[in-house]
This record gives structure tokens, sequence and C-alpha cells, in this order.
């Protein structure tokens, strides 16, 4: 028995913001590996300067990054959010999408600092062609215990500010401490790998022609536009 795979053009369009190098990193493989539309975003040139060159980004910020101050990470994104929401590309990549994810680290400085006000500036700007808000989720990797006190602290606030600045959110939390014995590398290779099949499961990549009951793109809209935190159960083989 074989195993039916929709088309790309009845899946989800399901578009990456990758905040911060976390969340740049993410975005790439989900580039990679689910063809997803991404766009980078980070205060640091060096992270970006990581990226293949048809990744679409934008620098804020000082160049420098913020040195895991999430306030500063805030300052840079209110000094060009008025750039970055009229740049035609951004504006092209928002427009196709039937679902945005905003990924970052909820540890670091950058990504933990902008992911949530960029959600909600995204949330109550980006609209379908019947006037509808855009479905977007808000994604977080959770440090490792043994990192840092300010990592944790930024995590903490980062957490707070889930429910704080979203109204009614939708949000995934994904956690470093999920490969204890791991090393930290490898921790960060598979993290990543778990959301972008969690991503492909999004995008109706493994919906099979069934007689019996399945979930089509309008059922996966609902169940992501639910609020509250999401997670994807997978069973492979």
């Amino acid at each position: 028995m074989g195993i039916y795979i929709v088309a790309e053009k009845d899946m989800l369009q399901v578009g990456v913001i990758g905040i911060g190098n976390c969340g740049n990193q993410v975005a790439l493989l989900a580039h990679k590996e689910a063809g997803c539309d991404v766009y980078a975003i980070n205060t640091s040139d060096n992270d970006l300067a990581m990226l293949p060159d048809d990744i679409p980004r934008r620098a804020i910020g000082k160049g420098e990054g913020s040195g895991k101050n999430r306030a500063d990470a805030k300052k840079y994104l209110k000094g060009a959010i008025m750039e970055l929401i009229a740049e035609e590309e951004f504006k092209n990549f928002l427009a196709s999408k039937d679902v945005i994810l905003v990924v970052s680290s909820a540890g670091g400085g950058t990504g933990s600092g902008i992911a949530p006000l960029l959600s909600k500036i995204i949330s109550s700007t980006a609209r379908h062609a019947d006037g509808t808000p855009k479905l977007v989720i808000l994604v977080g990797v959770l440090p490792r215990i043994a990192e840092g006190f300010s990592t944790q602290v930024n995590a903490l606030d980062y957490t707070r500010e889930i429910y704080e600045v979203l109204e009614r959110p939708t949000y995934m939390l994904y956690d470093n401490n999920a490969y204890k014995n791991e090393k930290s590398y490898v921790v960060l290779e598979k993290v990543n790998h778990d959301i972008v099949e969690d991503i492909k499961v999004m995008q109706c990549r493994y919906n099979a022609a069934t007689p019996y009951d399945s979930i089509d793109e309008a059922d996966m809209k609902t169940l992501l536009s639910s609020p509250g935190r999401i997670a994807i159960f997978r069973l492979a083989g």
C-alpha cells in the first residue's frame, strides 16, 4: 500500500520569521527541508552573514547584537518597525501565507525581546484578501537549565509576555532540556529538526487519502487558530 502525499498546491502555506540566531537557523532549516518561505531578522550582522544569499533578511540596531538585553532588542525593533512593515519584500512574504510562525530562542536577547512584540504587530496588521487577520503563532525555544542566570531570566520574561503582550495567544514551546544527555550542539540540531518536522505536519504534507476520519486544510487552520499552547505529536512508520 502506498502513501499519498499531498501536492504543494494542497498544502497550507506556512511562512517562518526567524529572529535572532536560533530563529535564523530554524528558518534556514525550514526553507531547506520544508520548502517554507522565510524571513530572517537579527541585531547581529555576523549572524545574518552566515545565512545563504537567497534568504531575505533585515538587520536592526547597531549590528553588534543585543548582549542578551531584551530591552535593547525592543528599542531596535521600535526603531525599525515602520520600515520593515513597509518593505515590499516583507509585505509579499506575509501576503501569500496561511500561517506565520515567529520563531526565536526564549532565553536570548534579540529573539526573546523582539518575538512577542513582533507577533502582536503582525497579528494586528496582516490581513487576508477577505479582511480576516492572518494566523500568527509564536514559537519559542526554552534554554537548558544549565545555562546562565540572565538566560533563565530572559526565558521567564518571554513566557510572561506571551500572555501580557498578546491577546488570546496561540503559541508553541520547545525545550532544550528534552535531550538531557546530548552535547549542546547536538541538542540545537535536534530541537531545530523537531520544529521543522512539526511544520511539515502543519503544512498537511502527511495527509493521506483515506475512507476514515482525517483532517484537511480547513481542519488544520481551525486547530492552529485555537488560543493557547499547541503541541504536535508525531508517530512515524
